[in-house]
């Protein structure tokens, strides 16, 4: 039971002072309970503060026992269960929130388009480098040791040139 000096029935004012809340808080909280007022905007007193306190001390609560302090063997009734469920699914939300914020924003990548990319990179290295031996062999026949190494280098870093331009990766463009 609650101590208060309130009648059976109060306004949002006098419910949210004696419950230590803002008054748009209050409101909201009662609203989330589905607690009604009558005809005079004045609610059910006993019934309204319980849901004021349990919404109220399920943020403490939970903080509390995070912190290893209060009573862990505390009976939880519906409105604490019910707070901070909804805490939770505010959590959820916030963070999905930021999710996509990251994502509008390009500081985050979907992991499937990255795969995706690294996939294509080593494949257009994979096939530049074994595509060399065909290519070169042509060039090479009848060289000095000198002449080969040129060509060599040559054709390499051309196959590395063309790897490490992003843009042939990412669309999947093939070597030349």
């Amino acid at each position: 039971m609650i101590e208060h000096d309130l009648e059976a029935e109060a306004g949002i004012t006098e419910l949210a002072e004696v419950a230590g809340l803002s008054r748009p808080r209050a409101k909201q909280i009662l609203d989330v309970a589905q607690i009604k007022r009558d005809k005079y905007r004045k609610y059910p007193t006993q019934r309204a503060l319980e849901a004021l306190y349990a919404f109220k001390d399920a943020s403490r609560s939970s903080g509390h026992a995070l912190a290893g302090l209060g009573n862990p063997d505390a009976p939880r009734d519906h409105m604490q269960a019910l707070a901070a469920a909804r805490a939770t699914a505010e959590n959820a939300r916030a963070r999905k929130l930021e999710l996509e914020v990251g994502v509008k924003e390009g500081k985050l990548i979907a992991r499937a388009d990255i795969e995706t990319a690294a996939l294509n990179f080593v494949t257009i290295l994979r096939n530049s480098l074994l595509g060399l031996p065909s290519r070169m062999c042509t060039q090479l026949v009848g060289r000095d040791a000198d002449a080969i190494e040129r060509i060599l280098d040559d054709a390499i870093s051309d196959a590395l040139s063309h790897a490490s331009d992003s843009d042939n990766y990412l669309l999947g463009i093939d070597p030349p």
